[in-house]
């Protein structure tokens, strides 16, 4: 990060959401449908960058400020345990429900659905207890339903009991479900507390999506229909096209299925950036205060073709050089001496250069961190390194370090 004096110049100007106004409109269509009890299933499609998770966190943002029940459920896939774990983003799913501090933390969206969803844990605690209860211990801890029903009051005492005595039952003898019974019950469960809290389900990273997983997908599109929920599938269409293994992969199957019976659900943000990719440099640019004209904005596009991340990136590293500065009048210029052709020519260029400036221990950090994926948890991360609470200082150190 790069300061005069007290200035910073490395500032978070480029977070601000700017455009995608027709994605967004689209992704609200399927909304109000879902909302007047006609659920909805579409797909975001988009290399990595290309914003499809900022594209869902402005989606959220609006969506809960007009509607005071709707409730965001996240969930990813994984690139190193997800392919082989079966059923992996459904049991976070069931997590966020039961008010998982630590899920709550990594895939709860913001901190307004965070709130909303350990309000609605008096709906969904007991309805997994009651209309779900083959999911416990197979796809939820009995632990993990204990301290949600111990949040719900004295007043679920009955229920209590009887989880205590199934966890009894279930740890004296082997126990099996059958893929009939987690498909129905999973179906029930969301049924029960989507009339109470209509409910946008987003599962993203699907290009690792398991086997188990893509058909309880599959099948919760076909069997909800009735019920005021959204589906979203997130997923980068290449990897999709190149297939697992050397065989199809499962996911194709299942897209292919939904868009014949449900028509054109696909929000392709690769295509959009082809097509408006210089109207996202202009609004980035129109959000600060500037003096960039199109002897500058030309050439950005060029050099990034308007990916988002690509986009955002350069800029921050154009600043911290000194090839973005600001003028006596306070307005952001460009150098005269911006030599385009020695810039990063790709988005892992720049994250690789800041990964670079970071010191060992952060590196081991990181590393020991991108196992777990994208979103990771410091205590866990702590208890491996074995630096328990002096991870904290440290995440913080590295998220100044890395801008």
């Amino acid at each position: 990060m790069v300061a005069v004096g007290s200035k910073v110049l490395v500032e978070p100007m480029f977070e601000k959401f700017v455009g995608r106004k027709k994605e967004l409109d689209r992704l609200n269509s399927y909304l109000h449908s879902a909302l007047e009890g006609n659920m909805q299933a579409c797909f975001i499609v988009g290399e990595a960058g290309s914003g499809k998770s900022s594209l869902i966190a402005e989606f959220a943002q609006q969506a809960q400020s007009k509607n005071d029940k709707l409730i965001f459920i996240s969930a990813n896939c994984n690139a190193q345990t997800g392919i082989s774990d079966s059923y992996q983003p459904f049991r976070q799913i069931l997590k966020l429900l039961i008010g998982d501090e630590a899920q709550l933390a990594s895939n709860a969206i913001n901190k307004k659905n965070a709130n909303r969803l350990k309000k609605a844990l008096k709906t969904s605690g007991r309805a997994l207890i009651e209309i779900a209860p083959e999911l416990i211990g197979s796809f939820i801890p009995f632990a993990s339903i204990l301290v949600a029903l111990v949040r719900l009051g004295a007043k679920e005492k009955g229920l209590l009991e009887g989880l205590e005595k199934q966890s009894e039952e279930r740890e004296n003898k082997p126990y099996h479900i059958e893929t009939s019974q987690i498909f129905q019950q999973y179906t029930a469960l969301l049924r029960k507390i989507s009339k109470e809290h209509p409910i946008v389900l987003v599962l993203d990273d699907l290009q690792w999506v398991d086997n188990a997983s893509n058909a309880l997908f599959f099948h919760l599109s076909r069997e909800l229909v009735d019920t005021k929920i959204l589906l979203i599938g997130l997923y980068r269409a290449n990897d999709i096209a190149a297939g697992r293994n050397n065989e199809r992969h499962p996911l194709e199957q299942t897209v292919n299925e939904i868009k014949r019976y449900r028509g054109n659900v696909w929000i392709d943000l690769d295509q959009a950036t082809v097509n408006h990719g210089r109207a996202f440099i202009d609004a980035v640019l129109e959000g600060i205060n500037n003096d960039l004209d199109e002897s500058f904005r030309a050439p950005l596009f060029k050099h990034t073709h308007g990916h988002a991340l690509f986009t955002v990136e350069l800029l921050r590293k154009m600043q911290e050089s000194g090839q973005l500065f600001e003028n006596s009048q306070g307005k952001w210029q460009a150098s005269s001496t911006i030599n385009w052709s020695i810039l990063p020519t790709k988005v892992e260029a720049i994250v690789e250069e800041r990964v670079e400036r970071l010191d060992e221990e952060l590196k081991d950090i990181l590393n020991v961190a991108s196992v777990e994926g994208m979103d990771f948890t410091v205590e866990v991360i702590g208890k491996i390194q074995h630096l328990e609470m002096r991870l904290r200082n440290v995440s913080i150190e590295m998220r100044h370090q890395n801008g």
